[in-house]
């Protein structure tokens, strides 16, 4: 969670279950590498917690779009750079499984393709080829990842469709299903024991 002084926040805030309340934890400082600033807005955040960091990319401030990528230690309760992201961008959506992070929809500088980030290489690469023959920007979708899979649905427009991307082998299925009726901006949730992913909002 982000609190914010103005529109742009650098606090970071940890809910805990069993004692009903939250903790304010170390804030992100600004860095020369890249553009990160003290305070970000619209920012992607998701944990990686088979190494126990928190991955914190894109946003903005009043200076335009980031190329921002943060991790967050849970232990140590640390932040510090990691290898930035390829392209300027805002407001995300953002799907992770079997240590990859793929990055699809949100506002990119000068391109619509998205990227995936290979944790463990530290690397990012561009999806290219089939994706781009579709030309499918996505922007306001809602991703996420299970068994090896990143799907994503909606989108800024309205979209029934869901769309299904293997990172493990740069493997663009395209459309796999339809939902029930056009969804823009929508919001979701996996459940990973029984498989299911759901999707709620407008």
């Amino acid at each position: 969670d982000l609190s914010s002084t103005g529109n742009y926040g650098n606090n970071l805030w940890k809910y805990d279950y069993d004692a009903d309340a939250w903790e304010e934890m170390e804030s992100w400082v600004p860095t020369t590498e890249g553009r990160n600033p003290i305070g970000i807005r619209y920012p992607t955040v998701g944990v990686d917690t088979d190494r126990g960091f928190m991955h914190l990319f894109d946003g903005d401030t009043d200076g335009g779009k980031l190329d921002a990528h943060l991790l967050y230690d849970i232990e140590a309760d640390e932040w510090k750079t990691n290898k930035q992201m390829p392209v300027e961008a805002n407001e995300i959506s953002m799907g992770a499984t079997d240590g990859y992070v793929v990055l699809t929809g949100g506002n990119w500088r000068d391109r619509d393709s998205p990227y995936v980030y290979d944790i463990e290489a530290n690397e990012w690469n561009e999806i290219t080829g089939e994706w781009d023959a579709n030309n499918n920007s996505h922007r306001g979708s809602y991703a996420v990842g299970i068994d090896g899979d990143v799907y994503w649905f909606g989108d800024e427009n309205g979209d029934d469709n869901t769309y299904k991307y293997t990172p493990s082998t740069d493997t663009y299925h395209g459309r796999v299903d339809n939902m029930n009726r056009y969804r823009q901006y929508p919001s979701g949730a996996v459940d990973y024991d029984n498989k299911y992913i759901y999707a709620v909002g407008t």
